[in-house]
């Protein structure tokens, strides 16, 4: 009788608009599952925090952002389970301030979630949850959005930190009951807008457009869940939507437009997870690349028990799909249907640790191989000369930069 009494107090609150948490009643309104939240044209941080503290309470709340321009610091939002919609990528932007951002200065993965240092080069740390964000842009403006920050001995290898984000929105998980992290999440008509600049890393002012990983400390352990980003734009970044050191995950990156960017996407270190990648258009310097991370305490090292599939896409790049990774436990991979008439070096390498990849394709697009087990059959098979990895060195300076 009291669980019930609970959840009948609950319904007649929410049904009444009695607020469950004190927000600004000038800019954040609640009318029963959603809440709205007006843009101040100023400083929007505390609003939109308030707006998912007040959620979290909710389950299955919808926060409501409107027409206009939302001006917000980094907003750590823990288990929440909803919405976040805006009116169109049009219509609806969230973009950092005009002054940086502050950002742990060394080591920032390293920290501990619920340490008051925990403080991510993101504008949204999505940690745990079950949420779609819809309808809405997340710029970044300025070449210097974040204060100075490393990891991975960055500054002693430029001889001084970096100021750029690693992006917008990063999705971490809470600790489940199995001794993992988990999180659910998908992203459906949102754009990514980041901005050239004199980083010296990338020469972007972000990193990563919209991130999903196991990548927080200090024990690092894997992230499971869903991730789905769908009918969604990214412009000028290192890599769109990466996926890193994942445990019983499914993900789906469908039917979205990727320009100027480094790499379409990219993944590293999967654990008995699907992954796909398709119907998507690229136009960048890698259409799409897989590589090992292996970041040390509890993360994976490698890719196992894994389906690749990188089907149907069109590649406008320098290189088009590039599997440089470890492929173990019968990890297998199918390129398919995918358009490299407009690649200009190779249209899809085969490193060495790689094996039972099916590769199908009309044109004269290069293939070279240099796994195992591995079928070609369309293309035309470049020399199976050994070349140098591109993925590792530089995926170690983008953790949270990556």
């Amino acid at each position: 009788m009291k669980i019930k009494a609970f959840f009948v107090i609950m319904l007649l609150l929410i049904a009444s608009g009695i607020s469950l948490a004190s927000c600004p009643s000038a800019y954040v309104h609640q009318s029963g599952w959603v809440i709205t939240v007006l843009p101040t044209n100023d400083d929007d941080t505390q609003n939109l925090q308030c707006a998912f503290e007040m959620g979290k309470k909710i389950p299955g709340a919808t926060i409501q952002l409107l027409r206009g321009t939302y001006i917000t610091g980094r907003i750590v939002v823990d288990g929440f389970v909803g919405t976040l919609r805006g009116k169109g990528m049009n219509a609806t932007v969230v973009r950092n301030p005009n002054t940086s951002i502050y950002v742990t200065p060394d080591d920032c993965y390293m920290v501990p979630t619920d340490s008051q240092s925990f403080a991510l080069p993101y504008l949204l740390v999505l940690l745990g949850g079950d949420y779609r964000v819809m309808d809405l842009t997340f710029q970044i403006v300025g070449s210097a959005p974040a204060t100075d920050w490393s990891i991975f001995g960055i500054r002693n290898w430029l001889g001084h930190g970096i100021t750029s984000l690693a992006g917008p929105v990063v999705i971490l998980g809470s600790d489940s009951g199995k001794g993992y992290r988990e999180a659910n999440a998908s992203f459906h008509r949102v754009r990514i807008k980041g901005e050239v600049t004199d980083d010296p890393l990338y020469g972007y002012n972000i990193y990563n457009g919209i991130f999903y990983e196991g990548f927080s400390g200090p024990d690092l352990l894997p992230l499971q869940g869903t991730f789905a980003v769908t009918d969604s734009e990214f412009e000028g970044m290192a890599s769109s939507a990466p996926v890193s050191n994942v445990l019983n995950a499914k993900v789906l990156i469908t039917g979205n437009r990727s320009k100027n960017v480094y790499y379409g996407s990219d993944i590293e270190d999967l654990k008995n997870s699907f992954y796909d990648f398709s119907h998507n258009e690229v136009s960048g310097t890698f259409g799409f690349i897989m590589y090992d991370n292996c970041l040390g305490g509890d993360s994976n090292c490698g890719t196992s028990e894994t389906g690749i599939f990188i089907k149907n896409n069109k590649f406008v790049a320098t290189n088009g799909v590039r599997m440089e990774g470890t492929f173990m436990d019968g990890t297998h991979c199918m390129v398919l249907g995918n358009n490299f008439s407009r690649v200009t070096d190779t249209a899809v390498y085969l490193g060495e640790h790689t094996s039972h990849c099916l590769v199908m394709g009309i044109g004269d697009g290069k293939v070279v191989d240099l796994g195992k087990d591995n079928i070609v059959m369309g293309l035309r098979r470049g020399p199976s000369s050994k070349s140098s990895a591109i993925g590792s060195a530089m995926s170690k300076v983008r953790g949270h930069d990556r």
